[in-house]
């Protein structure tokens, strides 16, 4: 199905973060995924969610750091990677500028915002609650942010 050849495509581009962090959620365009290789159906995936829904022994670890290759993923919208104990976003998700919408990096462990946020351009949702931020620095060229969570954090 058309939804397996998606996960396969991000699993062979993300390898580390597909097996390790449950990739949850895949909404694509059907009809585009097809033979023409894994980037062409990775171009399709809307929406990737990873969460600390497992097992302790399968998670990331503690300030664990993402893969690159999000730039694959031109028309992600909704990006979630919640509770995974990031400490830092690859810059390649700067690349994602024009489609990111969505971004949730709650309950992880961002002391600042970091600095690739401030990129996405489209971006008009983000939830940072629950990390141990205690500025807002990076989100004031943001123009198009309508939607802030960034409640429990160290804000003063």
């Amino acid at each position: 199905s058309w939804l397996y050849e998606a996960g396969k495509a991000l699993e062979g581009a993300f390898g580390a973060l597909y097996n390790r962090s449950k990739v949850v959620h895949l909404k694509t365009k059907a009809k585009m995924i097809d033979e023409r290789g894994e980037a062409e159906k990775l171009q399709w995936v809307k929406e990737v969610h990873c969460n600390s829904m497992l097992p302790n022994n399968v998670g990331l670890g503690k300030h664990s750091h993402l893969p690159h290759g999000f730039g694959l993923l031109r028309n992600l919208g909704k990006l979630t990677l919640r509770g995974i104990e990031l400490t830092s976003l690859p810059e390649d998700i700067s690349e994602l500028s024009d489609s990111l919408e969505c971004l949730d990096i709650s309950e992880n462990l961002f002391t600042v915002i970091p600095p690739v946020v401030s990129r996405l351009s489209s971006l008009e949702t983000l939830k940072i609650a629950r990390n141990n931020l205690k500025t807002l620095v990076g989100i004031q060229n943001l123009r198009s942010l309508k939607r802030l969570y960034a409640n429990f954090n160290a804000l003063k």
